[in-house]
């Protein structure tokens, strides 16, 4: 994986956690981390994490 889907991940994964935002605009990032398929799994486990 390259450095810059690294980052995106963690940006995205930031919004989605990120209790001060929308919830339309958390959804939204949840979303877009599906576009990085397998590599978005940790992600995915860290927001599942903080959201329970």
């Amino acid at each position: 994986m390259e450095q810059q889907d690294k980052i995106a991940i963690e940006v995205i994964k930031n919004i989605a956690i990120d209790s001060s935002r929308v919830l339309a605009e958390r959804q939204r990032a949840i979303d877009a981390l599906t576009l990085f398929r397998e590599a978005a799994l940790p992600a995915f486990k860290e927001i599942e994490k903080k959201l329970t």
